[in-house]
């Protein structure tokens, strides 16, 4: 037997696919409709015809009328549209990194609308994919407050006293102290935070009934915290910083993955298996910790350095690890959407 999913061979008594999280007896009649469906579909280049029926004659023959052949072509979109979305992106991400080597002051409101403008377009767009059974309103609402006020906060709070114990032992190695700032001080602390009140918010609600709904759930209380994180960024900064935050609405990406992961652990609690629930949701947070840190590694290491080379070589990097989150972050979203099923 494979999943009904991805095809991943299953072996007796599993009750999850090991691969993708499937229930293994759950959507399996879903899967096979989609999949009926896609072939009825005419392939590319498909002939067909109508054929109409014998029309007796005023002469009282039956003549056979003309078979008329009609030609029909079912096409995909030509690549140049199938593309543009992923087009867009890489565009505005080059052009806003590019915007803060260029302008350093800025109207203020600019700079504000600037920076938060990518997350809102994100979070609207996978608000909108959540097709089968959108999320209440009062419940996004709350969790954006969360994001922006509570964990904002706390966050802060907590970033506070790490920073002086990072500041007292690791002053001696730059390259040292940037990744525990990045990994420890701003990924763990924040993702951390922002995860326990995910959890205390949505894993009970009843409206949390999709796997999806991870990813909405965890994206609004991330947009929440990001907005709120630029707003504090600019206020003490130029315009500069408001388009290298605009190339890239990091909360929110990193909230995808943590999402996914989140609903999937909600999937395997409802199904029995709260061992697997357990790790589901700790390897979205780690994995999610690990992108944020060293994306955030990446920024500290680059302006804290000197040395021309590794300023360029960074900023690179840099560029190439935008563009590929946020390529990245559409395709997921589209993808989770479509496999979307109920926990």
């Amino acid at each position: 037997m494979n999943c009904p999913k991805c095809g991943t061979p299953l072996k007796d008594g599993d009750k999850f696919c090991s691969n993708c999280g499937t229930p293994a007896t759950v959507q399996q009649q879903t899967y096979e409709k989609k999949e009926s469906n896609i072939d009825e579909i005419p392939k590319h280049g498909t002939t067909y015809s109508v054929q109409r029926e014998s029309v007796p004659t005023s002469d009282s023959n039956t003549i056979e009328t003309p078979q008329p052949q009609i030609t029909g072509m079912v096409q995909r979109p030509a690549f140049v549209v199938r593309r543009l979305p992923i087009f867009v992106i890489i565009v505005l991400t080059m052009g806003f990194l590019i915007s803060s080597f260029i302008f350093e002051e800025g109207d203020a409101d600019l700079a504000m609308i600037l920076s938060c403008l990518p997350g809102i377009v994100l979070m609207f767009l996978i608000y909108k994919m959540d097709r089968i059974e959108p999320e209440p309103v009062g419940l996004m609402i709350k969790l954006f407050f969360a994001g922006a006020c509570i964990a904002t906060l706390v966050s802060g709070l907590i970033e506070s006293f790490i920073g002086m114990i990072i500041d007292f032992l690791f002053f001696w190695d730059p390259v040292v102290y940037c990744f525990m700032e990045a990994f420890v001080l701003a990924a763990a602390t924040e993702e951390l935070v922002k995860y326990f009140l995910l959890k205390k918010y949505t894993w009970k609600h009843p409206a949390f009934n999709y796997r999806f709904d991870g990813v909405v759930y965890s994206t609004m209380l991330a947009l929440g915290f990001e907005i709120a994180e630029n707003l504090l960024y600019i206020a003490d900064s130029t315009l500069s910083t408001a388009f290298m935050r605009a190339a890239f609405p990091g909360h929110c990406v990193f909230g995808i993955y943590m999402g996914y992961y989140y609903g999937m652990a909600k999937s395997h609690e409802i199904h029995g298996d709260q061992e697997g629930s357990k790790k589901l949701r700790k390897k979205g947070l780690i994995i999610t910790i690990l992108i944020h840190g060293g994306y955030d590694f990446l920024c500290m290491l680059g302006s804290s350095s000197e040395n021309e080379l590794i300023q360029i070589l960074t900023g690179l990097l840099l560029l190439i690890s935008m563009i590929v989150l946020n390529v990245t972050a559409y395709k997921n979203i589209k993808k989770y959407a479509y496999y979307d099923s109920p926990v």
